[in-house]
């Protein structure tokens, strides 16, 4: 009696947790296009300050790049006007090219772009907007510094190996540095974002009535389509980082044509970035198979309820 007593019982549902952020996310982007278009402006504009900035102008940001390297990597810096931060015992000049600048827009369109239709509120988008810049700043210092670091160090242990005899010369080996440290620098921290802003979504109230569980299917028998889900979740920051990183100056060798140089270029990050986001997919898919029923990873891919059934939050990329 008691069950069917729970069964007449009218239930209220409501829009919850992910359900709740993808009506969100459909209401902003018709709600804000200005704000959107704005910011892929403003972006641009950067991305353009970007191109042709001396290191006076971005003294901000290799200012405290230089004093990290220094500091953790034990690589003296010395103030040059024309060229930036000079370290003649390593030879290695850390200039405007090497200020990380890019990355921060990369980061900063990344969470700006991706996560804004979850604020509701004017005052939540700005503070988002603002917190999206100052994230991006200090993540970018601390990742370039990295990359510096490496990118001194390393060639000079591997200098006797002879390893820049062969294809990978030295250019190359700087190249694959930058893509090792910034890619899966960028999956971390749109990763950590969207877990810092996720909402676990509350217990369904039909999951406690009776009959309504549905059969669990082989958690073996997800892994391929569980694989593609944990990949195709990092679109957005794939997006970005290949748009400004290959995008735009994909645009300006075809208007200036100057060689075979960049299509070399642009080879060798596809591939790495090809083989980092598949380790990213593989990992995540591994974790997600290998946890017991009802246990979730924030944000990554679709939540086991109670009851066995999968639930799909999927966030839409802008």
């Amino acid at each position: 009696m008691n069950s069917l007593n729970t069964l007449s019982q009218p239930i209220a549902l409501t829009t919850t947790g992910p359900d709740r952020h993808r009506s969100r996310s459909r209401h902003a982007t018709h709600k804000d296009p200005v704000l959107y278009l704005a910011g892929l402006v403003l972006l641009l504009a950067a991305r353009y300050f970007c191109s042709r900035a001396d290191a006076k102008q971005l003294r901000w940001i290799l200012a405290p790049t230089a004093w990290l390297v220094q500091t953790f990597g034990h690589i003296p810096f010395s103030w040059e006007a024309r060229l930036g931060y000079v370290s003649h015992a390593y030879r290695f000049i850390l200039a405007p090219s090497c200020s990380g600048l890019q990355f921060m827009l990369i980061g900063a369109a990344t969470l700006f772009f991706s996560f804004l239709h979850r604020m509701e509120t004017k005052k939540e988008k700005l503070g988002w907007t603002m917190s999206s810049l100052m994230i991006s700043y200090l993540f970018t210092l601390s990742v370039n510094s990295l990359r510096v670091i490496l990118s001194v160090h390393l060639p000079l242990l591997l200098e006797e190996t002879g390893i820049f005899r062969t294809w990978l010369t030295k250019e190359r080996f700087h190249t694959a540095i930058g893509v090792l440290v910034y890619f899966p620098a960028l999956l971390l921290l749109y990763q950590t974002a969207h877990a810092c802003l996720d909402t676990r979504r509350p217990e369904s109230p039909m999951a406690s009535l009776p009959g309504t569980g549905l059969p669990k299917r082989p958690r073996q028998g997800r892994a391929a389509a569980s694989f593609i889900r944990q990949v195709r979740r990092y679109v957005p920051p794939v997006f970005w980082y290949v748009s400004m990183v290959l995008g735009i100056p994909l645009l300006s060798q075809l208007r200036q044509s100057t060689g075979n140089a960049f299509w070399s270029y642009a080879l060798l990050v596809t591939v790495l970035c090809l083989l980092i986001l598949l380790l990213f997919g593989l990992i995540l898919c591994v974790k997600r198979c290998y946890l017991p029923p009802g246990a979730d990873i924030a944000g990554n891919g679709d939540d086991i309820s109670p009851n066995g059934a999968s639930q799909d939050h999927r966030d839409p990329p802008v």
